[in-house]
């Protein structure tokens, strides 16, 4: 028996991991894209390009995760500021190993902001599963106390 197109697609989305997997692929597509696009077509530095580039998705992402991935309905003005400053330490920490691995270690810069991205993804999604969309978490006490 076959599914039709949008039954196909609900299944597929039904799990939080492949929703979040489908956003984060699609932002590694473009991050990729636009760090090349700034790099080589513009000719900045790529790790300012891989810097304006992160910072340009930030937004998107958070209303993505939010509507499409864990489908939260509330504390949207919290959660965003947890959001920006988790990204900044988290994207601190991806920018640190993209320096280090093309500088140190000599990776093509693309191979290093690929690798870095891999790798953010899967932390990020525990993070953002156990703590940052759960709406059980110790972020958002006042749930639990009343």
């Amino acid at each position: 028996m076959r599914l039709k197109a949008k039954e196909m697609a609900e299944r597929i989305t039904r799990h939080a991991f492949t929703r979040y997997a489908l956003l984060g692929g699609g932002s590694l597509l473009l991050t990729l894209f636009f760090t090349w696009l700034l790099t080589d077509q513009c000719g900045l530095f790529y790790l300012w390009s891989y810097i304006i580039v992160l910072g340009a998705v930030v937004v998107v992402n958070f209303i993505a995760a939010s509507r499409f991935v864990f489908h939260t309905g509330n504390h949207h003005g919290r959660r965003f500021v947890y959001y920006i400053i988790s990204l900044g330490l988290l994207y601190l920490a991806d920018v640190m190993l993209v320096r280090f691995l093309t500088a140190s270690l000599g990776l093509f810069y693309l191979t290093s902001a690929l690798f870095a991205r891999v790798f953010f993804f899967l932390l990020k999604y525990v993070y953002y599963r156990r703590v940052l969309f759960n709406p059980d978490s110790f972020l958002y006490t006042e749930k639990m106390n009343g």
